[in-house]
Parts: structure tokens; C-alpha cells; sequence
């Protein structure tokens, strides 16, 4: 009799236990559920409920070798469009090094994108699916990228830029820039668009359209490893500041400017200073 008692008093402890766990599940089973591994977790979002946007703020996941950002988010059933603005104190990625980052198609940009990159530490980034169409503003896109030794920007459409100012300012360490595709027609700034790019050693510069650029002040600022820039295409009819524009362009022997138009132009000084090898203007 007593054993049987034990076993009944056996088998109502188990009920008890089955019923107290799935209490605990319904009332608690956001804190006991798998860990969700979704990719937008490694970043501080905000959410756009009404455009369905996931606007990234921050990328906080502390080890990485490479990221590659994602067009779409689920979150609790719900399907976001990733959304990348510019215009910010520090770059969503400014954190930690990276190997290399790269975008799918399908992102949403916003029409600024100016200091995107700004300071991060990246040896790579391949943003040719970015559809840049809407975008007006690459002031500073890829400002202080100093260990940023490739970059494909081919896809880039730059047909509403207005602004490239310092765009690739102190990229110290890239070897080549493919701008040839660049439609430059909007631009009205390129003050220091590759400034400090001293690893630099081939730009094509032929195809810019620079009929609406008022400033090209430091545009090829030490860009010591330059030996040749072809400008002979440049339209500086509403140019006014040119000074220090080829300043320390210390390995540059050949610059054609036999096209400059200068009678707008109120600044001038330094713009050859420091071109010590150069033996043709």
C-alpha cells in the first residue's frame, strides 16, 4: 500500500512540475526562447513603421573579419528595408577593425550620405549594389579611411551630386580610384575631393564634367605618388578658388591646365607649391 501510494505521489509530482513549466513558458518565454542570431541584432536600430524602414545606427557585435549589410530584416513577422543616412558624427561602423565590408542590392539611401565611412577602419569595401541614384551628397563619404587599400564603387550613379568635396580625403593607403564612370554634371564642389591620397597613382579625371564647380581648392593635395594629371578637359569657367590644388604633389611631372579658364578665379596661392619634380605645366 505504501508503495503504491509512492508511486501516485510520483506521478502527481510530474503533473505539477508539466503544469508549473508551461505556466512559466507562457508568462516568460521571451527570456527562455533560442537566441536569436537575426544579423540586424549586431547593430542599435531604429525602426520606420510607416515606410518599413530599419534605419542602422551603430554596429556594436565586437568581433568581425567581414560584414556584409543585408537589403531586408524580419523582425516579429515584419519585413523592413534596410535604410543607410550620412550626415553623422561618427559612422555607423566606426568600432572596431574590419577586413572588409560589402552591401547588397536593394538598400535604401537616403539622399545625404556625406561622412558615411568617415574614420573607419576597413581594408575593403565593395559598395557597387548601392543604388545611389537619389543621392546629392558624397561630401566626406570616405573621409579618413586611411587603412583602405580597395574599393569598388562601380555602380556608383552620381547623376544628382552636388557635393564631392574631400570624398576621399585622407584614403592614404588606396593605389587606384576608378572615378572614370563619375557624372559630375551637378557638381558644384570638389574642394579636396582626394586630398592627402598619397598612395595614390593613377586618377582619371578625363570624363569629369566640371562646368558648374565653383571651388577645386586642395583637390589633389598630396598626392605625392601622382607622376601625371590630365585636366586639359576641365571646364573652370565658374571656378574661384584653386589654391593649393596639386600642393605636394611632390612626384608629379606632367599637369595639363592649357584649357584652365582662370577669370572667375580669386584664389590662387600655393597651387603649385611643393611639385618639385614638376617640369611641365
Amino acid at each position: 500500500m505504501k508503495e503504491t501510494m509512492n508511486i501516485r505521489e510520483r506521478f502527481g509530482l510530474c503533473i505539477v512540475m508539466i503544469v508549473l513549466f508551461g505556466a512559466s513558458f507562457l508568462l516568460f518565454g521571451e527570456n527562455v526562447k533560442a537566441e536569436d542570431t537575426s544579423w540586424q541584432n549586431d547593430y542599435t536600430y531604429t525602426l520606420d513603421e510607416e515606410n518599413h524602414y530599419i534605419k542602422l545606427e551603430k554596429y556594436i557585435y565586437p568581433y568581425t573579419t567581414s560584414i556584409t549589410i543585408p537589403a531586408k530584416a524580419t523582425i516579429d513577422g515584419v519585413d523592413y528595408t534596410t535604410y543607410l543616412a550620412g550626415g553623422k558624427e561618427e559612422s555607423i561602423w566606426k568600432t572596431h577593425r574590419i577586413n572588409k565590408i560589402t552591401f547588397d542590392s536593394g538598400i535604401a539611401l537616403d539622399e545625404d550620405l556625406s561622412y558615411l565611412f568617415k574614420f573607419v577602419i576597413v581594408e575593403s569595401i565593395d559598395a557597387s549594389h548601392l543604388d545611389t541614384s537619389q543621392v546629392t551628397n558624397m561630401e566626406g563619404m570616405f573621409y579618413g579611411c586611411s587603412e583602405l587599400v580597395e574599393i569598388n564603387i562601380s555602380g556608383f550613379d552620381t547623376s544628382k551630386v552636388t557635393n564631392m568635396s574631400a570624398m576621399f580625403q585622407d584614403c592614404r593607403s588606396l593605389t587606384a580610384i576608378d572615378a572614370s564612370t563619375f557624372d559630375t554634371s551637378k557638381v558644384t564642389d570638389m574642394s579636396a575631393m582626394f586630398h592627402d591620397c598619397r598612395s595614390l597613382t593613377a586618377i582619371d579625371a578625363s570624363t569629369f564634367d566640371t562646368s558648374k564647380v565653383t571651388d577645386m581648392s586642395f583637390m589633389f593635395y598630396n598626392c605625392r605618388s601622382l607622376t601625371a594629371i590630365d585636366a586639359s578637359t576641365f571646364d573652370t569657367s565658374k571656378v574661384t578658388n584653386m589654391r593649393d590644388m596639386f600642393c605636394n604633389c611632390s612626384n608629379l611631372t606632367k599637369v595639363n591646365v592649357s584649357n584652365f579658364d582662370t577669370a572667375q578665379v580669386e584664389h590662387m596661392a600655393w597651387m603649385f607649391n611643393g611639385c618639385s619634380s614638376l617640369t611641365s605645366v
